[in-house]
Parts: C-alpha cells; sequence; structure tokens
C-alpha cells in the first residue's frame, strides 16, 4: 500500500497519493508516512494542514534519529520551504472602528487577531465587517496565493475602508 502511494506520487496524483497514505495511517503512522501524507496537501494547496504534518514528521523523526537521519533532514527542508510559502493576510482596523466585529471566511477575528498576520492556505478568502447592530454592511473576496501582495494589499484597503466608511 505505501509503495502504491509512493507510485501515486510520482505521477502527480496526489490525492490519490493521499487517500492512499490515509489508508496506511491507519495501519501504521510512521513519520516517512507522515511526511508523504504533508507532502500531499502541500500539493493540494492544504498548506496549513502540511505544515502541521512536517512538524509532527520532524518530531517524529528527531526522536529516531540514528535511524533515519537522512529522513530528517528531509522533513526539515521541506517544512523550512513551506514556511517560507504560506500566504499570510493582516486585517488592520481604521481610527473609530473598534465596535466593529471582523469575521474572516465566517469565522469571528479576536482582538488579538487583528493586527497580526494570519496565515492563510491559497483560495477565495471573505473578509466581512459587521456593524453592532448585527448587519453585514460589506464583504470582499479575494484570492490568496503565494506571491499575492497586490491582492493582499487590495483586501486591506477594502477592510479599512469599510471601517472608515462605517464611522461616518
Amino acid at each position: 500500500l505505501y509503495a502504491q502511494g509512493l507510485t501515486q506520487e510520482a505521477a502527480g496524483d496526489w490525492a490519490g497519493a493521499l487517500a492512499t497514505f490515509e489508508d496506511v495511517a491507519r495501519i501504521r503512522a510512521t513519520p516517512q508516512v507522515r511526511f508523504h501524507l504533508a507532502r500531499c496537501k502541500e500539493h493540494l494547496g492544504r498548506f496549513n494542514e502540511a505544515l502541521g504534518g512536517y512538524r509532527i514528521a520532524e518530531y517524529e523523526a528527531e526522536q529516531a534519529a540514528s535511524k533515519e537521519p537522512t529522513l530528517l533532514d528531509e522533513v526539515r527542508k521541506a517544512r523550512v520551504a513551506l514556511e517560507g510559502r504560506i500566504p499570510k493576510l493582516t486585517i488592520a482596523r481604521g481610527k473609530g472602528a473598534e465596535a466593529i466585529r471582523i469575521e474572516l471566511d465566517g469565522v469571528a477575528l479576536g482582538d488579538t487577531q487583528i493586527g497580526q498576520p494570519i496565515a492563510l492556505d491559497p483560495g477565495p478568502h471573505v473578509v466581512t465587517g459587521i456593524v453592532e447592530r448585527g448587519k453585514t454592511v460589506e464583504a470582499y473576496d479575494q484570492m490568496i496565493g503565494e506571491g499575492n501582495a497586490e491582492g493582499n494589499a487590495m483586501v486591506d484597503t477594502a477592510v479599512s475602508a469599510l471601517l472608515v466608511q462605517t464611522k461616518e
């Protein structure tokens, strides 16, 4: 089964390989299996899940470093490379907009998340500002992805405009 997953990976069938490695993990989840699960998720654009998988694989490979030193190096390289590719979105409030609830993909953001980079998977995301009355004011769809600084800045500008607009 593991060999089948490797063959699917080599052929670029990331969804098929992921399903196969998930079956393998139900039997025995080794650092190698976790590495390949993370690799498949990375290629499917599920970066945050992949990063978590790489971290677990790295930890487990460290515990068995004397048995698998090359695996540990491979996992570390993959983790570091992915960390640099994960898109991040920072949402900043405009002045006087403290009462507006901000949601990202339907989940309310806490005060500690506002103004801080939020790691996102590539793809469409919705930022919504909700005034105290519970009325949705505006929502902005934006494709967040690698190297999409322009799109990320557009979302930041739109949210800032939204927050200023609701103050009037």
